[in-house]
C-alpha cells in the first residue's frame, strides 16, 4: 500500500514489499518522493491507497 492514511498530506506511508516487491522498489521510491518534491505523483497509485475499502 502506498499512500496518505486519511487523506493526510503531511502523511505519507508504503509498506507491503517482500523480497518479490524489491524490484518495485526504485519505482516505489520515485511515487513516494513526487508528493513530497512536485506536490503530487506522475504515477497511477488508485490501485494501492490506503483508504481502499474504509
Amino acid at each position: 500500500m502506498i499512500g496518505s492514511p486519511c487523506g493526510d498530506p503531511g502523511l505519507i506511508v508504503a509498506g507491503g514489499c517482500s523480497a518479490h516487491g524489491g524490484k518495485h522498489a526504485l519505482g516505489i521510491g520515485e511515487a513516494l518522493a513526487d508528493p513530497v518534491t512536485e506536490g503530487e505523483t506522475r504515477t497511477p497509485l488508485q490501485f494501492t491507497d490506503v483508504n481502499r475499502g474504509f
